[in-house]
């Protein structure tokens, strides 16, 4: 039993994706990648209107490597990290390994956020408060990087549609 198809009581989702490059499959590349993510969220609260503060937990986890003729994984198959879609606060891309000011990716990426979202004006406007924090590095076999954090406040704004419902988030 679903409470809302919109924006249901709990939620949970879990993707698991792996990708084998080269090898006995032929080709000039040998390398293969792996990403596992999961979100979840908890409705916390509900006030007398029926407005819901929700708790959300997100983790991302990655990790390629080059095998055979080939002596790293191409910069388009690796990890980056920085940015609203795995560390807010930190520039796109910003956070990991950098050659002449310009972000290489790495082969290993873990990443988690916490999220907390409170009403303000029925469903169409909350706020956020959120840690997240993430490592991402050259390579696991030569270590993890240092885990960075960012904490910080966002407003969200949702417009309901037929169907669905558009979300608008900034984020400090």
């Amino acid at each position: 039993h679903v409470d809302d198809p919109l924006r249901p009581a709990n939620r949970m989702t879990t993707t698991f994706s792996f990708e084998h490059v080269g090898g006995v499959l032929g080709g000039e590349l040998d390398y293969w990648r792996a990403d596992l993510n999961h979100d979840q969220r908890w409705k916390v609260a509900e006030d007398e209107l029926g407005r819901r503060s929700w708790l959300s937990l997100s983790v991302t986890g990655g990790l390629a490597d080059a095998f055979g003729d080939t002596p790293e994984v191409p910069p388009y198959s690796r990890f980056y990290a920085g940015g609203r879609d795995t560390l807010r606060g930190f520039e796109y891309r910003g956070v990991g390994p950098h050659s002449n000011d310009r972000p290489m990716g790495g082969e290993f990426l873990l990443a988690g956020s916490v999220q907390y979202e409170r009403p303000l004006l029925e469903e169409f406007l909350s706020v956020v408060g959120f840690v997240d924090t993430g490592t991402l590095s050259t390579s696991i076999a030569e270590g993890i990087d240092p885990f960075r954090i960012a904490v910080g406040a966002g407003i969200r704004l949702r417009i309901p549609g037929i169907f669905t419902e558009t979300p608008i988030a900034v984020d400090f």
